[in-house]
């Protein structure tokens, strides 16, 4: 279900646009880099968009929203 270019444009305006994966996509959970991470999307114009991204296409991995997998995964049982 991943989004054509299109509906990808806000991803043009997102904090993390010129960041390092490894913040987002560390290879082991680096509580450093998840806070990090956090702190880049906190403030960012497509933090909402970004998350929905993510929920909606059940992406497991990775900060995305300002969430991790963990914080994701329970918003989407609350949601169910």
């Amino acid at each position: 279900k991943l989004a054509d270019r299109e509906s990808m444009r806000w991803t043009e305006q997102a904090n993390c646009k010129d960041a390092s994966p490894e913040i987002f996509f560390p290879k082991k959970q680096d509580p450093t880099l998840l806070q990090l991470a956090v702190k880049i999307c906190r403030d960012c114009q497509v933090q909402t968009d970004c998350l929905a991204f993510a929920i909606e296409n059940n992406i497991d991995q990775g900060v995305w929203g300002g969430m991790d997998e963990i914080k994701r995964r329970r918003l989407r049982r609350r949601g169910n």
